[in-house]
């Protein structure tokens, strides 16, 4: 395909867009931006088209429901079943009126797959997005989802939270009777009618795409059946003001509601499909519905998908259960690389961590923990601070009462950058402080609240440090703050926190869980002084405290290689 210069160029100026605004720190609850899911559209050129769209729905102020139905009758025409009567019906239900602009477009892509879906992604804020979880799935995941498209006689299958209808469109079926769909948005549900119709236009049926809250209790009612195959996406950013209470515990978040929810439709048997974020594996909110899956369904494979939804940072997993009792294992892939895990060694974890880990991996963390002496349970961890309005309390520059606050991007292993942020540290006027005697501790270590692995640095300056940034003061006896200092930053425990928390945040519950090992006095006191060297900017002993740090462990130079590999891949 030949795109014009000017396509190419809008395409790489929104790419380049998005990649800005996720590197912007704002709260995306509250974002007005819009975001264009360019990882959505099928077929680069028709960005053009839906720019157009777009700027006429705002040179005339259209509301978006107005911008949609005038897409959808001129998508409808364009198939030749607008005039149709059981199309008709469909629209008559809703009372939204074409613009004469739009209608007298005289291109409409054909070959998309869901441009109306697409337009109205690009008319949503971020925030909304955000806070409602509405990321609709792009044609690749969903057959990453879908491993076989093709429904058998009478199978029914539901998707549960269906957006604009991407996974429904994804089936073969000479019966579109078949395929039924809910979701909360009313402009949603009336895209995916229209794509059904759009698909099957050579039938006569009325879509099975309801706008209704699945979590409100009633779905059994409304449906009335079981289904064979339940699939989709459900949302995972929106949350339930009030935990439910569950056969698992209470739970909360909206996408493990939907899969105990789905799960209750499912037909004896039946299989159900989920793409769920990767913080379902591994995140402790999450262990409840974890439980589920091992014990209260038959968990057939977790599988890591690649890409991702723009504006959205987390990874994401599909996960694949069926209606029956708990099995003896399931299948974890990643990579392509598949592995047979036991259910009963994730049950007999008490956190249940799903996150796939290689059989190299496994024994290296079983080596590493069996030389765990201390741990840093009885340590001090305090917040840093939250000042409730970043904006007018941080200041760029040095003022007067003002002192250095340091965030989590000042902190580098073992020291800080220079401050790039300033506050008046008025206590009664900030949000959230720690004791201040914690802050002004003689010596603390702190660490970045948002990364995949430890990083901390020493601080014996009394400084503060705002809440991206955690402090932690180790009470151990045997074992120095700068010999913690040294552990923490090895590459030995970097490893063992990514593998085994697989997190992208450094929570205090899974440090107190580190292996801390014995380690005499005399190679303390040399871990000591290299550390005294890195402190004053000195790096030409790392590669020397490392290897150290390694004999702590008791691990080989092969174990160390393996680690180093999987660090700097």
């Amino acid at each position: 395909m030949i795109l014009s210069q000017a396509t190419e160029a809008n395409w790489q100026r929104l790419k380049s867009n998005t990649a800005q605004k996720l590197q912007h720190g704002a709260n995306k609850t509250r974002s007005r931006r819009k975001i264009y899911p360019l990882e959505y559209l099928r077929n680069k050129e028709n960005l053009a088209f839906a720019e157009k769209v777009l700027a006429i729905a705002r040179k005339n102020s259209l509301p978006p429901e107005n911008a949609i139905f005038s897409i959808a009758c001129l998508l409808l025409k364009k198939h030749n079943i607008l005039h149709c009567e059981h199309v008709k019906k469909v629209l008559s239900e809703y009372d939204w009126s074409a613009d004469k602009a739009l209608a007298a477009l005289q291109y409409i892509p054909m070959d998309e797959w869901d441009i109306l879906g697409f337009i109205y992604q690009c008319m949503q804020s971020e925030g909304r997005k955000n806070t409602s979880g509405s990321y609709y799935t792009p044609e690749t995941e969903v057959k990453a989802v879908i491993e076989n498209c093709m429904l058998a006689s009478g199978e029914k299958i539901l998707d549960p939270a269906c957006g604009s209808g991407s996974f429904l469109l994804a089936f073969e079926s000479s019966f579109p009777e078949q395929l039924f769909g809910c979701d909360l948005d009313k402009i949603a549900v009336f895209i995916a009618k229209v794509n059904l119709l759009c698909k099957y236009k050579s039938c006569v049926f009325t879509p099975q795409i309801y706008c209704m809250d699945f979590l409100s209790g009633d779905a059994n009612d409304f449906f009335n059946q079981k289904f064979g195959r339940i699939v989709g996406n459900p949302p995972w950013g929106a949350k339930n003001n009030l935990p439910r209470s569950t056969a698992y515990g209470k739970i909360k978040d909206t996408f493990s509601l939907f899969l105990l929810q789905a799960y209750n439709l499912l037909e004896q048997y039946g299989s159900l499909s989920f793409l769920l974020p990767q913080a379902v594996l591994n995140i402790k909110t999450h262990k409840n519905i974890r439980s589920f899956l091992l014990t209260g369904c038959c968990l057939e494979k977790i599988e890591y998908i690649e890409g991702c939804f723009t504006g959205v940072m987390t990874g994401h997993v599909k996960i694949n259960l069926r209606r029956d009792v708990a099995g003896k294992s399931f299948i974890i892939s990643k990579n392509g690389d598949c592995k047979q895990v036991m259910t009963d060694t994730i049950i007999a974890d008490t956190a249940h961590i799903l996150s796939y880990k290689s059989d190299r991996d496994d024994l290296l963390i079983n080596k590493i923990a069996s030389q765990k002496k201390y741990d840093l349970s009885a340590s001090i961890f305090a917040l840093g601070i939250v000042t409730g309005n970043n904006k007018s309390i941080l200041k760029d520059e040095p003022q007067e009462y003002c002192e250095a606050v340091y965030t989590g991007k000042d902190i580098t292993p073992y020291t800080m950058k220079e401050p790039r942020k300033f506050l008046n540290y008025e206590r009664s006027k900030l949000q959230q402080t720690a004791p201040d005697e914690y802050y002004r501790a003689g010596e603390k270590l702190v660490y970045k609240f948002i990364s995949s692995e430890p990083v901390f640095a020493y601080d014996n300056s009394g400084s503060l440090f705002l809440n991206s940034a955690n402090i932690l003061i180790p009470q151990i006896d045997n074992l120095g703050i700068k010999t913690v200092l040294a552990l923490l930053n090895s590459e030995v425990l970097r490893f063992y926190y990514k593998v085994k928390f697989a997190d992208v945040k450094v929570l205090k519950g899974n440090l107190t869980q580190l292996p801390l090992p014995h380690i005499a006095k005399d190679r303390r006191q040399e871990i000591e002084e290299i550390v005294n060297q890195l402190l004053s900017g000195n790096t030409e002993l790392l590669d020397k405290l490392q290897k150290l740090i390694y004999h702590c462990y008791n691990l080989s130079d092969a174990d160390a290689g393996y680690i180093k590999s999987i660090l700097y891949r």
